[in-house]
């Protein structure tokens, strides 16, 4: 008997929020063979089947996927499949998730205050959020305005409403620490790369230009010396159906309170 080779591979996907998600994997070999699947690198609970799937897609399930077969004779595990929603999804959650993985990829974050060390920790928030220990990096996703015509499409087999627009939206930051000044900078260069943004870009985000970088204690002198705030204007090209909650404008969008850190998913 010989060990289990893989002849096809999961899948690299995206996903519309509400729809199923499936993964399969076709391995070759003397059975019985033995599968678990992993998500980021950690076992799934029940997932122990040649497929893995979920009846609802929701943005916790974004993430690396990848699982382990085994027989007798040895063990091999496939190949990685990123999982994604569909780009362009307009609600708050999904502009936060992307917002930062890209901001992750300009300066080094952490959503563990235990395990920051010399790193940002990224929290957002409205008002009267409690001061946490620097260095911090504050943001608020708002200020959204619909730019020209939604498309609406026909409804598909499940009667489900298509649309497409385009949003602006505004994302403001501030930074608590040393150097935000130069921290700030960095993240308005990076909106001008290209480089930078491809990844933002792939998910149907796009800067559209960046404030100035602003010393706030300099703007108010009550305000803290180690603060700046950097504000950024993004345009969203986008597709949704009646499951998401669509952002048609806003002042101030959703609280999310002090305590709720978004976890970086990869």
């Amino acid at each position: 008997m010989a060990a289990p080779s893989i002849t096809v591979q999961p899948k690299t996907q995206r996903f519309k929020i509400g729809e199923t998600l499936l993964l399969s994997v076709v391995a070759s070999e003397t059975a019985p063979l033995s599968y678990q699947w992993q998500k980021d690198g950690v076992d799934i609970s029940g997932a122990v089947a040649d497929e893995y799937g979920k009846s609802s897609f929701s943005y916790a399930d974004e993430g690396s996927y990848a699982v382990t077969i085994s027989n007798g004779s040895g063990t091999v595990t496939s190949d990685v499949a990123i999982i994604k929603s569909m780009p362009g999804q307009l609600d708050e959650e999904y502009l936060q998730r992307k917002i930062y993985d890209w901001l992750a990829t300009v300066i080094p974050l952490s959503s563990i205050p235990a395990n920051r060390t010399g790193k940002a920790l990224m929290v957002w928030h409205m008002q009267d959020v409690e001061r946490m220990p620097t260095p911090l990096l504050m943001g608020r996703v708002s200020s959204f305005q619909k730019i020209g015509r939604d498309a609406v499409f026909n409804p598909d087999n499940e009667g489900s409403k298509r649309q497409a627009g385009v949003r602006e939206f505004m994302l403001y930051l501030q930074y608590f620490g040393a150097n935000a000044l130069t921290v700030l900078q960095k993240i308005s260069d990076a909106t001008e790369d290209s480089a930078s943004i491809e990844s933002l870009q792939a998910d149907g985000i796009t800067p559209v230009w960046p404030e100035p970088v602003i010393d706030a204690h300099q703007f108010l002198d009550t305000m803290p010396e180690d603060r700046a705030i950097l504000d950024i204007r993004f345009r969203t090209t986008s597709e949704w159906s009646t499951v998401i909650e669509v952002l048609e404008s806003a002042e101030a969008t959703g609280e999310v309170n002090g305590e709720t850190v978004l976890v970086n998913p990869s």
